[in-house]
């Protein structure tokens, strides 16, 4: 089995995607001083590259990291989605069953681009996440500017305690960094300042949040944990940054509209089953929705 790398995406001519820059040509470096110094040791015989037993790009700081084991040894950390949008390392005291509302509409879903193409937006991994948290129909959980760097790194799990006023409904959840906002020597705006680069992202369809094997609807507005889990990372937030969480109920068309009435099939769903819901999203002592993080 060859070399490989994780936690960034690599351009062969290596300075963006999107808006975002690694500030070096990374897949050059990695064909020339990992790829190829592998096959020719291996194939041809030639020195031995003395690779890492993890050899990880770590996005945000920019860098290739060598590490002794993946995951690394972490300290496991939980950010909570709280009160007024925030995103802490405080549980919430609550007692009562407090959360954030939002109607989700199936005929309005979240696009998952402001690029229409087809098949696929090949840039929507790198693009700018701002267009989609001016939506009410987007949570949007932000820390406060940070204060030293943070890197994640591993798996990042999500547990979620929502409701719906229907029966089915999806949960889209983003990791994003936002870079902080500057001002340029003549005082205009930086159009990077504030920019919302996605660094992890998946959804959990509801009906499937007590396992696969089986869907199970939702008990209108009973509060109800849906938990995945999104794939491994190493990406630091640069001191100065904010660590961002969206929460959404549709992700259109990466994901198949979901008609929010639970059905046997929803390929097979009628028109008249796509319905508008209002979902919530808990921050609570009891039901504290959070994402659980290895920081480095």
């Amino acid at each position: 089995m060859g070399p490989w790398s994780h936690g960034g995406w690599i351009r062969t001519k290596g300075a963006k995607l999107g808006d975002t820059s690694f500030g070096f040509p990374t897949a050059a470096y990695y064909q020339k001083n990992i790829e190829l110094a592998f096959f020719k040791h291996h194939l041809k015989g030639g020195p031995d590259p003395k690779l890492p037993e993890a050899l990880v790009f770590e996005t945000g700081a920019n860098r290739w990291r060598e590490l002794s084991a993946w995951p690394p040894k972490v300290k496991k950390r939980t950010w909570y989605l709280a009160q007024g949008g925030a995103l802490s390392r405080t549980k919430p005291t609550h007692k009562k069953a407090v959360g954030d509302s939002w109607v989700s509409d199936p005929a309005k879903p979240v696009p998952y681009s402001m690029t229409f193409a087809t098949p696929m937006a090949k840039p929507y991994m790198g693009e700018d996440q701002r267009f989609a948290a001016y939506r009410p129909d987007v949570m949007v959980y932000r820390s406060a500017p940070l204060e030293e760097d943070v890197t994640f790194a591993g798996p990042i799990k999500v547990r979620l305690w929502v409701s719906t006023t229907r029966s089915a409904a999806d949960f889209i959840v983003k990791v994003i960094d936002e870079t902080p906002g500057r001002r340029r020597s003549k005082g205009k705006p930086d159009a990077k300042g504030g920019q919302q680069l996605m660094v992890r992202s998946d959804v959990m369809r509801g009906r499937f949040r007590k396992g696969f094997d089986k869907a199970v609807p939702f008990e209108p507005n009973k509060p109800s944990e849906v938990s995945f889990e999104l794939l491994d990372v190493l990406h630091t937030f640069k001191r100065g940054h904010r660590i961002v969480v969206h929460v959404q109920s549709s992700w259109f068309p990466l994901v198949d509209r979901n008609p929010q009435k639970f059905v046997a099939n929803i390929y097979k769903a009628k028109k008249s089953d796509f319905v508008k819901a209002i979902h919530t999203l808990y921050r609570s002592d009891r039901y504290a929705s959070r994402i659980e993080v290895g920081e480095l």
